[in-house]
C-alpha cells in the first residue's frame, strides 16, 4: 500500500506465498490494512473538519493525498506513525483481518511502519553507503544480504551508473552534502526500502527528481 504525499501505505505489506490472480479477493483490494475513525490531531482539532478524518486503506491500495500547504498531509503521516498526539479519534491496524487500536507514542514494534520525511533525515556525517546500510545494522541483518539489496535499489533508482568511478569518488563514498537534491531523495528512498515494512509513508518523495525518472 502506498500512501503518498505522502505515501505508500502497504504495497509491500503481508507477503503472499502464492501469486494473486485477477479473481482473488485480495486482488480486489478488499482486505483492510489500516483504518481511522473521526481522527483529529491535538492542537488542531478542526483540521479535518467537524467529524475528523475517517478512512480505510486496504492491502494493495495506492493512496495519494493532495492538498495545499498546511492542510494536514504531513500531520496525517505523523498521526499514523504515532509521533504526533491526537485530540480524539481512533487508528486501527489489522492483523489477519482483526483490528488492533494503535495508541499514540506506543506500539512501534506492532506498527512496523517506515517513513521518508520531507527533509529526508539523512545522516550528514555518514557516507551514502553507511546511510543505506544503517537499517540493516540496526535490525542486525546480514550485511552481505544488505549490500546485495542496496545495489539492487541503486540500480532501480538509476544511481548505479555513478558507482563505476574511482574509489573515493563513487556515490557510495560521498556525504549527503555532496549530492544533488534529486540524488538525496533517491538515497533516502532507497534507505527506507532496505528493510521490509508493513506500511510505507512518503512525504513528498519526488519533488526534486526529474520528471522522466519519476
Amino acid at each position: 500500500v502506498l500512501l503518498w504525499q505522502f505515501c505508500w501505505l502497504s504495497y509491500l505489506a503481508f507477503p503472499l506465498e502464492e501469486p494473486l490472480s485477477p479473481g482473488d479477493e485480495m486482488f480486489k483490494h478488499t482486505i483492510p490494512l489500516i483504518r481511522t475513525e473521526h481522527l483529529k490531531p491535538a492542537n488542531e482539532p478542526g483540521l479535518y473538519g467537524e467529524n475528523g478524518l475517517s478512512l480505510t486503506v486496504n492491502i494493495g491500495d495506492f493512496l495519494v493525498v493532495l492538498g495545499k500547504s498546511g492542510h494536514g498531509k504531513s500531520t496525517l503521516l505523523e498521526l499514523l506513525l504515532g509521533t504526533r498526539p491526537k485530540h480524539s479519534g481512533q487508528i486501527f491496524l489489522y492483523n489477519d483481518g482483526l483490528p488492533t487500536e494503535l495508541e499514540q507514542g506506543k506500539g512501534f514494534d506492532v506498527r512496523n511502519f517506515g517513513i521518508m520525511f520531507q527533509d529526508l533525515a539523512l545522516f550528514d556525517t555518514k557516507t551514502v553507503r553507511d546511510n543505506l546500510l544503517f537499517p540493516i545494522r540496526v535490525h542486525q541483518c546480514s550485511e552481505e544480504v544488505g549490500i546485495a539489496k542496496m545495489m539492487h535499489l541503486l540500480q532501480d533508482l538509476q544511481l548505479e551508473a555513478q558507482l563505476d568511478l574511482s574509489v573515493g569518488h563513487s556515490i557510495l563514498d560521498r556525504l549527503p552534502t555532496q549530492l544533488s537534491g534529486g540524488q538525496k531523495q533517491r538515497v533516502a528512498l532507497a534507505r527506507l526500502l532496505m528493510v521490509p515494512r508493513r506500511l510505507y509513508l512518503f512525504d513528498e518523495p519526488l519533488s526534486s527528481i526529474d520528471n522522466p525518472l519519476r
